[in-house]
C-alpha cells in the first residue's frame, strides 16, 4: 500500500468528532421531548383534559397496540376510542372471533 492510500487513524479526533455528533443528536432528542410536553400541555389547558391520559393516548396511537393496553383502564379506552372512532362493541367482536367476516 502506499503512502498516498494509507490514512492514519487518529484516536482522539475519533473520539471528539463522535462527542460533538453524540451532542448534537442528544440536543435533537431533548427538542423532541420538549415539543411533545409542550404539546400535551398545551391541549390539557386548552380542552381541560388529564395530561396522562393525553400521553396515554399519545404513545398508544404511536405504538399502534391498542388491543394490547386496551384492558388496562377503562377510561382510557374509551376515551382513545371516542377519539379515533372504534366501536368497542365490533373489536370485542373481531377479537373474539377473527374468521367471522370469512
Amino acid at each position: 500500500m502506499s503512502d498516498e492510500q494509507e490514512v492514519e487513524f487518529n484516536l482522539e479526533k475519533a473520539i471528539r468528532d463522535m462527542c460533538v455528533e453524540y451532542s448534537a443528536s442528544m440536543i435533537r432528542t431533548e427538542a423532541e421531548s420538549d415539543l411533545r410536553k409542550a404539546m400535551i400541555n398545551d391541549l390539557s389547558e386548552r380542552a381541560s383534559i388529564d395530561k396522562k391520559l393525553l400521553r396515554y393516548c399519545a404513545k398508544t396511537y404511536h405504538n399502534q397496540n391498542f388491543g394490547v393496553v386496551a384492558a388496562q383502564t377503562s377510561e382510557a379506552q374509551e376515551f382513545y376510542a371516542n377519539i379515533f372512532g372504534i366501536d368497542l362493541d365490533t373489536l370485542e367482536e373481531k377479537e373474539e372471533d377473527p374468521d367471522a367476516d370469512e
